[in-house]
């Protein structure tokens, strides 16, 4: 579903360049009171040296630092790179700031994430991430992919709600559910095209982040701002009621109160909910998963 390899130059961008592009984005702060959250989001991993040089970190993690302004710095990278030489190097950058690193877990089950996504990583590789992460202070958000190919309405309710609950107990600091859209040119515009794939309900969204404040602790912050939110190739209802759920998730990812998810009725409510009565079940998640009635609707 991802098309990230289509939006960068064939050839690496020098450190210079990354630099440049880093200070051009800071300067839309200038004037910008704190404490601010900076969140680096490179559409990859930000501690791949292959992807952002070592002196392009370095700088752009001082710049951060001399920034009294900047409370809490987000970066995204692969648990392959969250090393204890590399964490060193963030905390001894960044101080005392409050650090994250985004890591894309999309889904707690391997068998999921190897043949929906491809991701390239066990659970238990995330796991161990987080335990480095955690030895310096430093947090990890997980991003939980709702809906992934192959998966029916229900099943990708039931993954994403039992992720972020497998999430919470290895230790994350946030869960941050993304619904797939559907990006140009990959496997999922080719199913989307041929009918064969939908993007999640909106309706399955909310579920989703009303289930997960539900059972995690309060010390985990869930977050979600959907893509593409209302249109066809985004998460979405019926289009009635699409702007006003989208309004709800974002502002229950700033308050984290459950009484701020939707708040509206609408006449595909009950659509919804027969599509996941009926829709013919997915052979792709574990059968506790649909015998468990804590988990059912």
């Amino acid at each position: 579903m991802c098309s990230y390899l289509l939006d960068g130059s064939r050839e690496q961008p020098s450190s210079e360049q990354l630099e440049e592009q880093f200070a051009r984005a800071m300067s839309k702060l200038d004037g910008a009171e704190g404490p601010l959250s900076v969140k680096l989001y490179t559409s990859g991993s930000f501690l791949d040296p292959e992807e952002v040089q070592l002196s392009a970190r370095a700088s752009i993690l001082a710049r951060l630092r001399n920034d009294q302004r900047i409370q809490q710095v987000v970066i995204e990278s692969r648990p392959e790179f969250v090393s204890d030489e590399n964490m060193i190097q963030l905390r001894n950058l960044l101080g005392e700031r409050e650090i994250e690193l985004g890591v894309g877990l999309e889904s707690s089950s391997d068998f999921i994430r190897r043949i929906c996504i491809n991701k390239g990583f066990s659970t238990e590789n995330f796991r161990r991430a987080l335990e480095t992460a955690r030895a310096h202070d430093i947090g990890i958000r997980a991003y939980v992919l709702v809906k992934p190919p192959f998966l029916t309405e229900r099943d990708a309710l039931l993954d994403s709600v039992k992720t972020a609950r497998d999430a919470a107990a290895m230790g994350v600091t946030t869960v941050s559910f993304n619904p797939v859209n559907v990006q140009k040119y990959t496997l999922v515009e080719r199913m989307w095209s041929k009918g064969e794939y939908r993007p999640p309900w909106l309706w399955t969204v909310l579920e989703v982040l009303r289930q997960s404040r539900e059972s995690l602790p309060r010390s985990v912050d869930i977050v979600c701002d959907p893509v593409a939110a209302g249109k066809g190739r985004g998460t979405h209802n019926c289009g009635k009621c699409d702007d006003l759920l989208t309004a709800s998730v974002r502002l229950f990812s700033l308050t984290q109160e459950i009484t701020d998810l939707g708040g509206v009725d609408c006449e595909c409510l009950p659509l919804w909910r027969h599509i996941l009565e009926h829709e013919d079940s997915s052979l792709l998640v574990h059968d506790d998963l649909r015998s468990n009635p804590e988990q059912r609707l």
